[in-house]
């Protein structure tokens, strides 16, 4: 486990590990908020052949983050043409934030972000959209499917600046 500072990026606690059977990372964080304090949990799991190892016989930290910018965490781009206008912004939002690539399904807080960057990125969709989206609806959908789900499914009139001031979607 090494934190991500080296990447330029938000701060991450990533678990590197091997395995020769799949592993439900899930159920992996959940097993490890019972034993770790929550800040301590890893944000990313990326599995690896193998540790690699300096000619001292020291980890060689730089080839495990080179593998997790190799790692399979981008999107396809014929992902990309099946996902709606808000889907869209609502992931290259994320993206901005966060820093990294973010899959449709990826949980914010899982993939790096925290309770501050979340207030960011709700202002930023409320901001573009023209919404008042409550950040209470952000943590109880924090991805960018459950948001954008959640915004496409609104009816317009609720959400709609045309006809005045924004009006919050959901429940504070």
């Amino acid at each position: 486990v090494i934190d991500s500072n080296e990447l330029n990026e938000n701060k991450k606690i990533i678990c590197f590990y091997i395995s020769k059977q799949s592993i439900n990372e899930d159920q992996l964080s959940l097993v490890l908020k019972g034993i770790l304090p929550s800040y301590s949990i890893p944000n990313l799991f990326v599995k690896v052949e193998t540790i690699p190892t300096t000619i001292h016989g020291k980890l060689d930290r730089s080839k495990l983050l080179n593998s997790v910018k190799n790692n399979d965490l981008s999107v396809k781009n014929d992902e990309l043409d099946t996902y709606t206008e808000t889907e869209k912004l609502v992931v290259k939002i994320f993206e901005t934030h966060l820093n990294t690539i973010v899959k449709l399904d990826a949980d914010f807080f899982r993939i790096g972000g925290n309770s501050l960057l979340a207030m960011v990125v709700i202002n930023e969709i409320n901001s573009k959209l023209k919404i008042k989206l409550p950040i209470s609806t952000f943590f109880k959908n924090p991805s960018p499917s459950g948001l954008s789900h959640l915004i496409d499914t609104q009816e317009k009139r609720f959400y709609s600046s045309n006809f005045g001031p924004k009006i919050p979607i959901g429940l504070y």
